[in-house]
């Protein structure tokens, strides 16, 4: 994805198609989550956040681990949305 000039954001997103590791650090109190790890598919990538694809659905105050091809990272969730049968893509702020 390109950046696009009438786009609000602070910082442009760009693509980033690659493949990372994911495990669930903090959930919330009335959905727990078995510990262990996934690979998650990255879809776009700016300064502050990221957007990925998984197969679990995430909700807004999770915080996740994710190792990157560029360094490990916390992941503040804020949204998810399902895309497809098993398929959901997730997005937040690094924290």
């Amino acid at each position: 994805m390109m950046p696009v000039a009438n786009d609000l954001r602070r910082f442009p997103r760009f693509f980033y198609p690659a493949s990372a590791l994911l495990s669930s650090e903090q959930t919330l109190p009335a959905l727990p989550r078995a510990i262990g790890r996934s690979v998650v598919l990255t879809k776009d990538l700016s300064r502050t956040g990221i957007a990925l694809l998984h197969t679990d659905q995430f909700y807004p105050g999770e915080v996740l681990k994710l190792w990157l091809p560029c360094g490990e990272k916390q992941l503040l969730v804020v949204r998810c949305k399902q895309t497809a049968e098993a398929c959901f893509e997730a997005a937040g702020f690094f924290v």
